[in-house]
């Protein structure tokens, strides 16, 4: 079977059989064409690795509760995404997930999600607000190196004493910290 997501779609919606073709077609986001949009079924389970990669013309991107895992650099370096949505289930995250997203403004973590992988948001240059709602959620290191505008932080209270570090920054002034 042959599939082709043709240049005048805006929106796609991922099913079983289709999701590895996609994935392999969607890294260069040439093959999608004008898709802006991406919702992906409820059968799925996780997003491979790199699996929309270098997609610069993703906007939004609305993964559903079925989602238990995302692989590293699964969104990186999808420069007009502004805007994903997390399941409440998702579990994982892998690293440099959503580096260089650099439209990226604001992201929830969920609860079920136990580590802030390496790099996660590396150089998610408009990222100016990130909520991580598990207190045992641990932190990789450069999670948040080169995020120049983010501001607001909802952390658990125990990074208290390791903040400059996972800010990567000296100058704590700039930020709103909240501790959960």
């Amino acid at each position: 079977m042959n599939f082709v997501i043709k240049k005048y779609f805006k929106y796609v919606e991922l099913y079983e059989g289709l999701i590895d073709l996609i994935f392999k077609t969607a890294q260069t986001g040439k093959e999608i064409g004008e898709c802006r949009y991406i919702q992906i079924s409820k059968e799925i389970i996780s997003i491979k690795k790199s699996a929309f990669e270098d997609c610069e013309l993703i906007k939004f991107i609305i993964i559903p509760n079925g989602i238990e895992s995302i692989g590293e650099t699964s969104f990186s370096f999808c420069e007009n995404l502004n805007l994903i949505i997390l399941p409440k289930n998702l579990k994982f995250i892998g690293d440099e997930a959503f580096s260089d997203c650099d439209s990226l403004t604001s992201i929830t973590i969920p609860e079920l999600v136990t580590s802030i992988e390496n790099g996660i948001f590396y150089n998610c240059k408009s990222l100016t607000t990130v909520n991580i709602l598990k207190s045992k959620t641990s932190i990789g290191k450069g999670a948040f190196k080169n995020c120049k505008t983010l501001t607001s932080i909802v952390l658990p209270n125990r990074y208290e004493k390791q903040i400059p570090t996972i800010l990567d920054c000296l100058d704590l002034s700039k930020y709103e910290i909240t501790y959960i």
